[in-house]
């Protein structure tokens, strides 16, 4: 799984989930306009946001500042 990081220079900088390693792409690589968070896949050529792991993530992120806060 990939996650934007950050964009600089029109390059994504992406985080790999696994390993940890970043991986710059270019954003003209992405059929959508992407933003920081996202989740992203690559089909064939061009790289997509995969909506529901990044709704997954998002919700996993908020429930775990939720138990850290006790919300």
């Amino acid at each position: 799984m990939l996650i934007v990081d950050r964009i600089e220079n029109n390059m994504a900088v992406c985080i790999d989930s696994i390993s940890g390693k970043t991986l710059d792409i270019p954003v003209s690589a992405f059929s959508q306009d992407i933003k920081e968070g996202v989740v992203v896949k690559k089909i064939k050529s061009l790289y997509e946001i995969d909506y529901n792991a990044t709704e997954n993530r998002r919700k996993a992120m908020r429930d775990k500042l939720n138990s850290l806060f006790g919300k």
